[in-house]
């Protein structure tokens, strides 16, 4: 009887799996977390191989106090070997908070609140700060990988993950920044909205925009989405306006707790203006001015150079993007990509941008389709993928300019 009960439960148990491996979407999930660990474990492989290969040399070139603090840091193994440059600021502000009494803690209103609170609350649970730094990042890219292969019924999902993870700036995703988790919320937020689940959309784009300037770009892009759905109902769908109600509210939260702490609304602009020097700008002087640096990085030596040399070609694949999505008719993925690259070209430089593309997850779903030609398939793989070592040993090293 024993038996036999013990047999009935193993045979239920083993149809649920099988039912749920059949599962499309339940056999992808599976298969990209898996690829998804593996990336991690090879980023930071590459890195602590590239720390080594460094170590007597990191900080030499840093001019300014605070750059060779950071270097003497990384250099006594105080901070892993993905917490560089801007990172540092993310670190402070987590373990200070905004004003704190690091060095100049009043350009700390240059970075969003909501990673640095994040890395805080992980601290409570009793995470070193510099270990959730990178924790969150790569929980949040996993997370994301599932979303971009799942979105709107993605026939390439598999190879948009894959495209995604050869891009040369990728490793990114896995550093100390914010851009996994903001790519993870910008994706949560078109993919619940697209599913019509809109106060889950509200949600996460509310919190999208707590954590970068480019939430902003949320706002129009969830706004034509919503009016769609609206169209598609007869005009009798209010809610879903939600999303787009989130992403501004994201953005007004931010500048109610910039105005309680430094005193201005505006200090994020004020900050990057003084600190980091830009400024506004018309797009086509911006592009005048990639074009400078990108001649002068010709004819510089070291392997940050590459970096600034991808800019204009980053740029180019977003517009690329940008008109492929609008031939396709998917207005508000458009929107979203052009309205993000815009607030790039009007802030006088480009200087980021192949970093900021990565939460730009239409991009991917398009560079992904590039795997229907074997040939532009395997040489982007090779290509991209090679840069992406370099620029992670560049990065480890403090080899300026920052990403």
């Amino acid at each position: 009887m024993h038996h036999t009960e013990e047999t009935n439960r193993f045979s239920r148990v083993s149809g649920m799996l099988k039912a749920w491996w059949s599962n499309r979407c339940s056999r992808h999930a599976i298969i990209i977390l898996s690829v998804g660990a593996f990336y991690i474990l090879f980023v930071h492989w590459i890195a602590l191989l590239a720390f080594e290969d460094q170590l007597d040399r990191i900080g030499r070139r840093l001019p300014g106090s605070r750059l060779q603090a950071q270097a003497r840091d990384a250099a006594a193994h105080r901070v892993p070997t993905l917490v560089r440059w801007d990172a540092f600021w993310y670190l402070d502000i987590a373990s200070q908070g905004y004003g704190g009494e690091f060095a100049e803690s009043e350009f700390s209103a240059g970075f969003y609140p909501l990673f640095p609170w994040v890395i805080r609350f992980c601290n409570s649970l009793g995470m070193s700060v510099p270990f959730a730094s990178l924790f969150i990042p790569s929980l949040c890219t996993c997370a994301a990988l599932v979303l971009l292969a799942l979105y709107d019924d993605n026939r390439f999902g598999i190879e948009s993950v894959t495209a995604l993870l050869a891009f040369p700036s990728a490793f990114i995703l896995l550093s100390a920044y914010s851009e996994g988790l903001f790519a993870l919320l910008a994706l949560a937020a078109f993919y619940t909205s697209r599913k019509r689940f809109y106060v889950c959309g509200c949600v996460f784009a509310f919190l999208a925009g707590m954590t970068r300037i480019n939430g902003i770009s949320l706002v129009p892009a969830l706004a034509l989405l919503a009016w769609q759905h609206r169209s598609d109902r007869g005009g009798r769908c209010a809610s879903s306006f939600l999303p787009a109600i989130g992403a501004l509210g994201g953005q007004l939260c931010v500048a109610t707790t910039f105005y309680i702490v430094f005193g201005s609304p505006l200090a994020y602009f004020t900050a990057k203006r003084e600190n980091w020097g830009t400024s506004v700008q018309a797009p086509w002087n911006t592009v005048w001015l990639a074009v400078g640096q990108a001649g002068r990085a010709l004819e510089s030596v070291g392997l940050g150079r590459l970096y600034v040399l991808l800019e204009l070609p980053t740029l180019q694949l977003v517009l690329v993007t940008v008109a492929v999505l609008c031939a396709r008719r998917k207005w508000p993925e458009a929107v979203f990509v052009l309205s993000s690259v815009l607030l790039s070209l009007s802030s006088g430089s480009l200087w980021g941008l192949p970093r900021f593309v990565l939460p730009l997850f239409p991009v991917f779903l398009i560079l992904g389709e590039l795997s229907t030609n074997r040939v532009v398939w395997y040489s982007y793989l090779v290509v991209s993928s090679s840069l992406q070592v370099l620029l992670i040993y560049a990065y480890v090293g403090f080899q300026p300019p920052a990403p």
